[in-house]
C-alpha cells in the first residue's frame, strides 16, 4: 500500500513551489506578451486590408485618367490615313508625298504640337 511518511509531504511541497512559482512568474508573463503580439497581428491585418482597398481605389482611379487621357489623344489626333498634312494654313489636302524635308519637319512639329495642347488644355 501506500506509505504516508515525510518524503510525500516534501515532494508535495516541492510541487506547489515550482506550480506556484512558474505561475506566478513565468506563465503570466508569457500568456501577456503572446496576448500583444496576437492584438499587434490583428492591427497589422486590419492596416493590410485598409491599405489594399485604398490600393484598388487608386487602381481604379488611375484606370479613369488613363482612359481619359487616351480618348483625349484620339480625339487630338487628326486621321492620317487620309494623306492630309498640316501647314501654316493649318490643314491642306493633298499628297504627302511631295513635302520636302523641311516642310517633313515643320508638318510633324506643328502635328505634335497640336496634339499636346489638345491633350494637355482640352
Amino acid at each position: 500500500m501506500i506509505e504516508l511518511n515525510i518524503t510525500l509531504f516534501v515532494q508535495m511541497a516541492h510541487f506547489l513551489f515550482a506550480w506556484w512559482f512558474l505561475d506566478a512568474f513565468l506563465c503570466k508573463y508569457l500568456v501577456q506578451s503572446v496576448q500583444e503580439e496576437q492584438c499587434v497581428q490583428d492591427e497589422l491585418s486590419e492596416q493590410i486590408g485598409l491599405e489594399s482597398k485604398q490600393l484598388e481605389e487608386l487602381k481604379r482611379e488611375q484606370e479613369k485618367k488613363w482612359l481619359q487621357w487616351c480618348s483625349r489623344f484620339r480625339s487630338a489626333v487628326p486621321f492620317l490615313g487620309a494623306r492630309v498634312h498640316v501647314s501654316e494654313s493649318f490643314i491642306k489636302k493633298g499628297p504627302v508625298e511631295g513635302l520636302s524635308k523641311e516642310e517633313t519637319q515643320k508638318t510633324v512639329t506643328t502635328i505634335a504640337e497640336r496634339i499636346a495642347q489638345a491633350v494637355l488644355y482640352e
